[in-house]
Parts: structure tokens; sequence; C-alpha cells
């Protein structure tokens, strides 16, 4: 059996060698991984508990339900959650574990090609991981056209940009996208 506090330590610093600042670190560690500490504490173990995991993300999903949380914070639980158990279990931490985009998930084709744009450039991960964004965004619009990946044209961008920036408050997938298909 693991200590909580360990298992919380070797997950943030999993994450810190992933490149994520020590300011983000203990902002992470104070809004999230503290409280996941003190719930083990509240429950009387120091241990690492997998039952106890499941039911703060409970009590969290709740309290979004209640509107008194918001999903991401919500999320941001289930997302460490799944961390500590993974490096609990493996000794590693796995980071597989997604956003929750449940708007932005096109279809297994369409991932594919997302997939092999990103290969094709020369970009960091952290960059790729960031145009991957628009993209895929790009793609769910494409797919609610119901349009193969060889019917789409210049309008369809066009349009694109337009939909986004209808939907995005600081227009930031329309500038992405925007600077992707202009070669900038």
């Amino acid at each position: 059996m693991q200590k909580i506090e360990d298992a919380v330590s070797g997950v943030l610093e999993a994450m810190r060698q992933r490149g994520l600042g020590d300011y983000s670190i203990r902002c992470m560690n104070w809004s999230v991984y503290r409280p996941i500490v003190n719930w083990h504490y509240k429950h009387d173990t120091e241990f690492c508990s997998y039952e106890l995991l499941e039911s703060l993300c409970e009590h969290q999903r709740a309290r979004h339900e209640g509107g008194e949380i918001s999903r991401k914070f919500y999320r941001s639980f289930v997302t460490a959650s799944f961390r500590i158990h993974s490096y609990v279990t493996t000794g590693e931490v796995d980071f597989s574990i997604v956003k929750d985009a449940r708007r932005y998930r096109p279809n297994e084709s369409y991932h594919e090609l997302t997939e092999a744009i990103l290969r094709s450039t020369d970009l960091t991960d952290g960059h790729k991981k960031r145009l991957s964004i628009p993209i895929r965004h790009f793609f769910c619009f494409i797919q609610e056209r119901n349009k193969s990946s060889t019917q789409i044209c210049d309008r369809d961008f066009i349009d694109f940009i337009n939909e986004a920036a209808k939907t995005n408050k600081n227009n930031m997938t329309v500038v992405m996208a925007y600077r992707s298909r202009a070669g900038r």
C-alpha cells in the first residue's frame, strides 16, 4: 500500500518532468491534489484508496450537478484520480486521459487524418497538442455536414471560421484555424 501523500508527490513530479511550471503545479496541488489527500485523512487513512478516490469523484459530480462547481473543476478531480491510480498501480503516471471534449471528438477516419496532419509537421509535442484542438473542431464541423475529407472545399473553411467566431469568446480557434489554413 502506498501513502496518498507519496502518490500525489509522484504525480506532481511527473507533471513537472513533462514541463508543467512550478506555479501551475502549486495551483493544481492546492485546488485538486491537496483536497484528495485531505479526503483520505477525513476518512481516517493515510494510504491511497481507490474507493475513496471514486467517492470523492462522486461527491464532486454531485456538487457539479447541484451547480456548486463547474464541470471543468469536477473533471479535474476525475483526471487527478486517474493519474494517482495509474501511478500507484504501475509506478508511472498515465497522461492519456484527456479533457472531456464531448463535442470535439471526430469519427475514427477524421481522427486518423488529424493524427497524420500532426505527424507531418515538425512541431514539438506541446505545439502539436495545441494545434490538434482547432483541427479536431474543424473535422467535427465537417462531420456534421456529412462530408468526406475529399469533399472539403474553401467554403467549408470560411464557414467554419464564421461558426467558430460565434461560439468562441476569445476567438483563439478562429485565429489558429486561419493561421493553419494560411500557412503562417
